[in-house]
C-alpha cells in the first residue's frame, strides 16, 4: 500500500508540475518495494532483485536532473539494475521454459528492437550517435529481461502457483518495455526542441508504467524464489 500510494502521488506531482515534491517522493519509491519484498533470510535471487531496485533508487534520482549527464548516469544504473534482473531470472526454476515450445511469443520483443534499429539514424540526427547507439544497447538489454522473464513459465512443469508469479514476473518485464519506449520519445521529443503538455503526459505515462513495471518484477521474482527455496528445503 505504501509503494502503490506513493506512485500515485508522484503521478499527480508531474501533472501538477511540482518537481520540489518529486524530489522527496521519487527517490523513496525504490527502497519502500524493496523493503516490501525484502525476506529475513534472503538467497541468491532476492539478493539479485534488491540489488536491482538499489540501482534502480540511484537511476531514479539521477534522473531528477535534466542534464545529458543525468540522463546517461541514470541509463546506466538501470542497465545494471536489468543486469541483476537477467541474473535473478537465470537462477530460477529447472526445467526449460515456455519459450522453448513457443518461441514465436518473443516475436513482438524482436519486431521492437528490430523497429528501434531501423530508425537509430534519425535518432541519432537528434541526440548523436553515441546516446543513440548506448540507447540501441540499452534497449537490447531490456529486451533479454523482458524476454528471459516470459519463458519463467513452465520451469516447474504444470505448477499453477509457479506459472502465477512467473506470468506477474512477465508482465512486469513487458511494462518495463512499454515505459522505456516513452522514456525514449520523450528524449527524441525533447532533443528536437519539443516540450509543453505532451511531455507532462509522456512523463506521467513513463511512471504509471514504470512503477507497475518494478512491482510486478520484484514480487514475481520474489515470490518465485520462495517457491524454489521451499521445494529445496522440503
Amino acid at each position: 500500500m505504501g509503494y502503490a500510494g506513493l506512485a500515485v502521488l508522484d503521478t499527480l506531482a508531474i501533472l501538477a508540475g511540482k518537481p520540489k515534491a518529486r524530489r522527496l517522493i521519487k527517490p523513496a519509491l525504490m527502497p519502500v518495494l524493496a523493503a516490501a519484498v525484502a525476506a529475513p533470510d534472503p538467497g541468491p535471487v532476492q539478493r539479485r532483485v534488491a540489488t536491482a531496485l538499489t540501482l534502480s533508487a540511484a537511476g531514479d534520482t539521477a534522473l531528477l536532473g535534466k542534464s545529458r549527464l543525468a540522463f546517461l548516469s541514470g541509463a546506466g544504473a538501470f542497465a545494471g539494475a536489468h543486469v541483476n534482473y537477467l541474473a535473478a531470472v537465470n537462477g530460477l526454476g529447472d526445467r526449460p521454459g515456455m519459450l522453448r515450445y513457443r518461441p514465436w511469443l518473443a516475436a513482438p520483443y524482436a519486431l521492437a528492437l528490430a523497429g528501434f534499429a531501423a530508425v537509430l539514424p534519425g535518432v541519432a540526427k537528434r541526440t548523436g550517435w553515441g546516446e543513440a547507439v548506448a540507447g540501441f544497447g540499452y534497449a537490447g538489454l531490456l529486451t533479454a529481461v523482458a524476454v528471459s522473464t516470459l519463458d519463467l513459465r513452465g520451469r516447474r512443469g504444470e505448477d499453477p502457483r509457479w506459472d502465477a508469479a512467473a506470468t506477474r514476473a512477465a508482465t512486469g518485464g513487458a511494462l518495463f518495455v512499454v515505459s522505456d519506449f516513452l522514456v525514449g520519445l520523450r528524449r527524441y521529443r525533447q532533443a528536437g526542441g519539443a516540450g509543453g503538455r505532451a511531455d507532462t503526459v509522456l512523463d506521467a505515462g513513463v511512471m504509471v508504467t514504470y512503477t507497475a513495471a518494478q512491482a510486478m518484477l520484484a514480487l514475481g521474482l520474489t515470490e518465485l524464489a520462495r517457491q524454489q527455496d521451499g521445494v529445496v528445503r522440503d
